[in-house]
């Protein structure tokens, strides 16, 4: 059936912050992603979330005008042969034909990185009764995570590599690489929860960043929450279809080039790529 794009569609929506607060003057942000009950009094976060009002901009006829370099994600096009039935339940089984597909396709639209590896494939789709306020529930794929954040900071990109790829620490020390994230839609066109992207023109870097430790059962991992600020400007795509990809920066190993600080979607598939 074909399908005819409708014209922009800016939203009026909140979007969750870490909130400035003391309390991170003698304690660092965290999250535990496992259940903490053998631990007496532990909390599974001690983050302390906000939320605002944001206009969030379509970029529907308008994507061309972004860049990784300067706003920190831009949009591609990149047709696959992964249906949506074999990423929901065989995501494993589906990577290396799935990388190969990715691979190829960031060698076309960015020839200027050297070396593309494919790391992890993640599947989310949303539960019916998402978001839960104040709930933790075990299911079986991974939920939209509701607050803004970078994957991954310059440690904590080192820490995820040293997870991947045990015993190549010294490979990664003195090579200039990016973590960069792929997101497509397992069914299109899609407007349920779509991924939230924040310009990074927007972001005062000295001001709205805050590192936190993502606390896993065998390891911890650092990420990058934000602040809220006015100046922030939000942008999205509607009805976002399987063949149309986004592509932003989660981290680098400088700490200095354009990311984009996002809040994840429904039904999306995730891959993130290093270049060496």
């Amino acid at each position: 059936m074909a399908y005819s794009h409708a014209a922009p569609n800016d939203v009026e929506s909140t979007i969750s912050y870490l909130a400035r607060h003391v309390l991170w003057d003698t304690e660092k942000p965290y999250i535990a992603d496992f259940p903490l009950d053998a631990f007496k009094g532990a909390e599974l976060t001690n983050q302390i979330i906000r939320k605002h009002r944001v206009t969030i901009h379509d970029v529907r006829g308008i994507s061309h005008a972004f860049t990784l370099d300067k706003n920190g994600f831009c949009f591609v096009k990149g047709a696959t042969c992964l249906t949506a039935d074999a990423a929901l339940t065989d995501a494993k089984g589906c990577e290396e034909s799935y990388f190969e597909e990715i691979e190829t396709l960031m060698q076309r639209h960015f020839p200027g990185y050297t070396r593309f590896e494919c790391i992890d494939l993640t599947v989310r789709q949303r539960d019916p009764t998402f978001p839960w306020e104040g709930e933790v529930k075990l299911i079986k794929h991974e939920q939209p995570a509701a607050v803004a954040h970078s994957d991954y900071s310059v440690e904590g990109a080192f820490m995820e590599l040293q997870a991947v790829f045990p015993g190549k620490e010294r490979y990664f020390q003195d090579r200039a690489f990016d973590i960069l994230n792929v997101w497509r839609p397992l069914r299109g066109p899609n407007d349920d929860w779509p991924l939230a992207l924040c310009d990074a023109e927007t972001i005062d870097r000295s001001t709205d960043l805050r590192l936190s430790d993502v606390v896993h059962f065998n390891r911890v991992g650092e990420n990058i929450l934000l602040h809220a600020n006015q100046a922030h400007r939000w942008y999205y795509m509607s009805a976002q279809d399987v063949d149309e990809c986004i592509v932003f920066r989660n981290c680098d190993s400088s700490g200095l080039r354009a990311r984009g600080s996002h809040r994840p979607p429904k039904s999306y598939i995730h891959t993130l790529l290093t270049s060496a």
